[in-house]
């Protein structure tokens, strides 16, 4: 779908509701999808939740609470700290994302309805279904309340990235971001001194100006993942990544000769 037919079908889409709250994570479809909420009907009509937790990337929240500002809307940021005290989800079964999502979405139902809402919006979108994608198994049970404009219409990330380009967001060229479980193998526990771990070291590397990357806890051992035009950097910093990441406890740090793909979440 080109991008000014998506824009005119988001239009009809976000007709039927008077006011509407956003599920914005600070990733590029939840920040073009408020961006497109206000648009429609205006700030006063729309709110934006954000649920913040040590498994959610620093970044994302530092971009949810500008977004929010900028579009001038009320924006309630809920601790998520009960998804870690979860115990099925630090089981960490193949199921984690539909748990997760399924205990997000609760809340944030909660949250709306207080708000007088007429529906959460999830920027979910149609690219997501060609990959395996537990979360979305909760939106269907909460399909009475959430509803996913972008999946509805059958709207895919390079759309997205092209309406965020059209509407002069600077969010266009943010890279894709997940939550810090999915850089833990299913089966082994998720903690919070594990997750920790995981977050310190992608700060890390991002400070080094790596955009696209993954660190994969593999328990003595750090994977690491970068975008395809990143592995000339991971070789210019070898010395300093390899001594920061054994200082966080790994005994070995590998580099992936396949470069980042969304495939390779929870392996």
């Amino acid at each position: 779908m080109n991008t000014a037919k998506a824009i005119k079908e988001l239009e009809k889409w976000f007709e039927k509701f008077s006011k509407v709250a956003v599920m914005l994570s600070g990733g590029l479809d939840s920040i073009t999808l408020l961006a497109l909420a206000v648009n429609f009907l205006g700030r006063k009509s729309v709110i934006a939740i954000t649920i913040t937790s040590e498994l959610h990337p620093p970044w994302d929240f530092i971009d949810a609470v500008k977004y929010a500002r900028i579009f001038g809307v009320r924006h309630i940021i809920i601790d998520g700290s009960f998804i870690l005290h979860d115990p099925e989800f630090r089981r960490n079964s193949t199921n984690r994302c539909y748990i997760c999502k399924k205990a997000m979405l609760y809340k944030s139902i909660e949250v709306a309805r207080a708000e007088g809402t007429d529906i959460v919006i999830d920027g979910s979108n149609a690219d997501d279904l060609k990959d395996f994608r537990p979360g979305l198994r909760a939106l269907e049970e909460f399909k009475n309340f959430v509803r996913a404009p972008f999946i509805e219409l059958g709207i895919g990330k390079n759309c997205i990235r092209s309406m965020a380009k059209s509407m002069g967001l600077g969010a266009h060229e943010k890279s894709p971001s997940s939550c810090f479980a999915t850089r833990i193998p299913y089966g082994r526990e998720i903690t919070v001194d594990l997750v920790r771990r995981i977050r310190t070291s992608e700060e890390f590397l991002r400070s080094l100006g790596f955009s696209v990357i993954r660190v994969r806890d593999l328990g003595a051992l750090a994977r690491i993942e970068v975008g395809n035009k990143e592995f000339d950097r991971v070789l210019r910093y070898r010395d300093t990544i390899v001594r920061k990441l054994k200082s966080l406890g790994y005994e070995y740090v590998v580099l992936d000769l396949e470069p980042y793909g969304s495939r390779r979440l929870g392996v």
